[in-house]
């Protein structure tokens, strides 16, 4: 049973200029108003906007309450693909207090276990891949953040439905002419094999580690017969074009 005073509420704040939510909180007196103990997104918002606006999805209930009515209006609004800077589910704060187990069990019940419908991903998908365009128009990733995806990446074998995903989506596509400006002088002054062609040589040390793994990368994933036919087919082709060359 919970004992505590029916003077709490759950708001919601929104951007000033939009209308949009962008953070659902439960408090008491005038905690909706108090810029402390923020996040550093509500903090950015709010800092963008000059300000918020400020309502009430409930008011005069117990603290219990006013947990589960947080819980399931940040729910509700994440289904919908709005972006809050909320910290966590809700369900939490800093006034330390004990819930009961049948609130606990409300609580594991409403996080436990759901499915959003295929309409509620695509919004979600659509709006996260909107956010996720406007802030990364015009940014390019440092040195540190490449190398840390670099290392993320390593080891990983995409699966054969990723390969045929990735397949799709590039057949048709033609590199630009920056892509291919790239490539060349990322390929400038490397070694060639072909005769009169000056260019950079590898150690042998180099050369080890690249064969050890390649030889790792086959043991891992070996290609698959109509791979391997295709790269037989084109080293052949390549040593005959070199050949010719050198007569």
């Amino acid at each position: 049973m919970n004992d505590s005073p029916a003077n709490f509420y759950v708001y919601v704040h929104s951007r000033l200029h939009t209308g949009e939510p962008f953070y659902v909180g439960k408090g008491c007196a005038h905690r909706w108003a108090s810029r402390h103990t923020r996040t550093a997104h509500w903090r950015n918002i709010v800092a963008k906007d000059g300000g918020f606006h400020n309502s009430f999805i409930a008011r005069n209930i117990n603290e219990e309450l006013a947990f589960l009515i947080e819980i399931e209006a940040i729910d509700k609004y994440k289904r919908l693909g709005v972006r809050l800077s909320n910290a966590s589910n809700g369900g939490e704060g800093p006034s330390g207090m004990k819930l009961s187990e049948d609130t606990k069990k409300k609580l594991s019940a409403i996080n436990t276990g759901k499915k959003h419908s295929a309409e509620t991903r695509a919004k979600m998908s659509a709006s996260h891949k909107g956010l996720a365009s406007k802030w990364m128009k015009g940014r390019s990733p440092s040195a540190a953040t490449r190398a840390k995806l670099s290392v993320a990446g390593m080891g990983r074998i995409p699966t054969e439905e990723t390969r045929a995903k990735l397949s799709a989506a590039n057949k048709g596509t033609k590199p630009s002419v920056l892509a291919i400006a790239r490539g060349i002088e990322v390929n400038t002054g490397k070694h060639s094999s072909r005769k009169g062609k000056p260019g950079k040589k590898h150690s042998d040390e180099t050369r080890r580690k690249m064969s050890e793994s390649h030889k790792t990368r086959l043991a891992v994933s070996p290609p698959s017969k109509q791979t391997g036919e295709k790269i037989r087919v084109a080293q052949l082709a390549r040593w005959a074009r070199i050949k010719a060359m050198s007569v």
